[in-house]
């Protein structure tokens, strides 16, 4: 019984040493470790300033617009006033200054047309647009100022007559005929009025 002990006791150390040579064996030839990649990153070259007090500074741009006033169409008048319009445009804009001694507590109609009373053509049916029509109350006062007054640019707007007025560079449409100076017609009491209407002549310089 005590040699199987001995024996036995024999045996598990030497198991042991086996188990502790393996292990000492295994530590030597273990395969290396390999060490974390290492990323290295290059900026931009930078200049650094270092101060004891790190600030943050906030910069506000601030955009300023400025509208070019309208220009003004004086009625009367027999010089054409050049209004500046974009390329496809359908309106340019104008104050219309307006003397008229005949307009004193009488409606005033206002019109575009394509030619004024000059013309041996001139018929306010189908000289000037019915679109632009634009009426004023009457009034004591004999001058004033309609602002920002829309006026055509190309085709007149309702179709109807085949005319329109365009910058010189231009081309009409198909079936319509090309008026390079327009003007702005006034008259008081009734469209039909021609006795009292006024005119005044206008162009288009035209923009990309």
């Amino acid at each position: 019984m005590t040699a199987r002990r001995s024996f036995g006791g024999t045996k598990l150390r030497a198991a042991t040493l086996l188990a502790i040579s393996t292990l000492a064996l295994g530590a030597c030839f273990s395969p290396p470790v390999t060490p974390p990649a290492t990323t290295t990153t290059t900026a931009a070259p930078t200049t650094t300033t270092s101060t004891s007090t790190t600030s943050t500074s906030t910069t506000t741009s601030t955009t300023t617009t400025t509208v070019a006033p309208l220009p003004t169409i004086t009625v009367p008048s027999s010089t054409p006033i050049a209004l500046t319009v974009h390329a496809g445009a359908p309106y340019a804009y104008a104050n219309i200054a307006y003397s008229m001694a005949a307009s004193a507590n009488k409606r005033l109609f206002i019109y575009v047309c394509k030619e004024d009373a000059s013309s041996p053509t001139f018929n306010y049916n189908s000289s000037c647009s019915n679109d632009s029509e634009l009426t004023v109350n009457p009034s004591s006062a004999t001058s004033g100022t309609i602002a920002a007054y829309p006026i055509f640019h190309g085709p007149e707007p309702t179709g109807d007559i085949k005319w329109g007025i365009y910058g010189s560079g231009e081309t009409a449409g198909a079936g319509y005929t090309k008026y390079t100076t327009g003007y702005i017609r006034f008259t008081v009491d009734s469209p039909s009025n021609v006795t009292d209407q006024v005119f005044a002549p206008f162009t288009f310089n035209v923009i990309p």
